[in-house]
């Protein structure tokens, strides 16, 4: 499940939270590599997708509010974005609409999984419910960690949004999505050349705020900064500010020499 106004209302885990969340992207990353034939960093969206596909038994169901063809008997009902393949659409009250972005019904006798997605909203925020379902299924649902049906709800009150045993679940799905929306070593071949934020939306594709966010995560937890002074170098790379790019340049080479 994922929820809708999970940037807005964003509680960072602890440091050892996040790395554990953190070895277990690169682990998927790792497996879908190996897939794929091709290095992490040249990993997309549509790769990580036909990994999935391949792998699991997975059918996509998009749905949105029935409200407009109530309005307008002819209008065509149509998948908005072609990211999956085995997919069908369904129409749906407007309430549920509002209340859910995505959905995971898993059938553990046959290993299927029907992932429902709301495309009532905009293309990256689709991508975004589509990896987080997915996470789910790699790491919660496959592994019997959660054995109920996954809901994203579209609350904008996270902290009160899920039980507490289900919480936890829900900051790993959203942190390993970020992280393969536009994984490191992708992220740190786009600061090399220089890439400004508007560049990096563009390439990535994710929502302002997602890659907000991406990005302080990266420079709190991989480059050790206090959240103030990450927060400072986002801001200033999002005004295309010299001393911005220079510093993620500083610790972008920093991080290759360790590596």
């Amino acid at each position: 499940m994922e929820v809708g106004d999970y940037l807005k209302h964003y509680t960072r885990p602890s440091k050892e939270t996040y790395l554990q969340y953190h070895t277990n992207a690169t682990r998927l990353l790792l497996d879908v590599s190996e897939y794929c034939k091709v290095h992490v960093s040249q990993l997309t969206f549509d790769l990580i997708i036909e990994f999935f596909e391949a792998n699991f038994n997975i059918r996509f169901v998009y749905f949105e509010s029935d409200l407009m063809y109530k309005w307008f008997p002819d209008k065509k009902q149509t998948i908005k974005y072609r990211l999956t393949s085995k997919s069908t659409l369904s129409l749906v009250d407007s309430s549920f609409c509002n209340v859910c972005s995505g959905m995971t019904i898993p059938d553990f006798e046959t290993q299927r999984f029907i992932v429902y997605i709301n495309q009532d909203v905009v293309k990256s925020r689709v991508m975004f419910t589509i990896l987080h379902e997915l996470v789910h299924i790699y790491f919660h649902l496959m592994s019997s960690v959660y054995d109920k049906v996954l809901v994203s709800k579209t609350s904008s009150n996270y902290s009160d949004s899920y039980p507490e045993e289900i919480a936890p679940l829900e900051d790993e799905a959203n942190i390993i999505a970020s992280i393969l929306f536009l994984n490191d070593q992708k992220l740190l071949n786009y600061i090399n050349i220089g890439t400004t934020f508007e560049q990096l939306i563009e390439a990535s594709q994710m929502s302002k705020p997602a890659l907000h966010n991406r990005l302080m995560n990266f420079l709190i937890y991989n480059c050790s900064c206090q959240e103030y002074y990450a927060l400072s170098i986002v801001q200033g790379y999002k005004n295309d500010e010299d001393w911005a790019i220079l510093t993620l340049q500083q610790f972008q080479r920093e991080l290759q020499e360790i590596a």
